[in-house]
């Protein structure tokens, strides 16, 4: 289940840089070709790599997550603008709070 978590809380770091970058939020980039389509693509993967662990574990929870965190991926590669980024964003953020909230509670 940690490594779970782990990987989850690796998407939505991803997710944030992702967003950040897409909004010009950061004036630097980490290296040279970093681009949001990276962001995209690297989200995409490790919430599917999420959904795969979590159904061979049998953990449903996680599997759900993963599929409306891959749902939400899909949108931002869809209209990776800012003021639509900005906005799923607060989506992202609201649902992961909930999500979390039922693991800790």
């Amino acid at each position: 289940m940690w490594i779970l978590i782990v990987i989850w809380v690796l998407g939505v770091v991803i997710f944030i840089r992702g967003a950040q970058l897409t909004q010009a939020a950061k004036k630097r980039k980490l290296f040279k070709n970093e681009s949001t389509l990276f962001y995209q693509k690297t989200m995409a993967i490790v919430f599917v790599s999420m959904a795969i662990i979590a159904l061979i574990t049998s953990q449903r929870f996680f599997a759900y997550a993963a599929a409306i965190n891959l749902l939400i991926t899909a949108m931002f590669y869809l209209q990776p603008t800012p003021r639509t980024t900005r906005n799923l964003f607060y989506g992202f953020a609201i649902i992961n709070s909930i999500l979390i909230s039922t693991i800790v509670f």
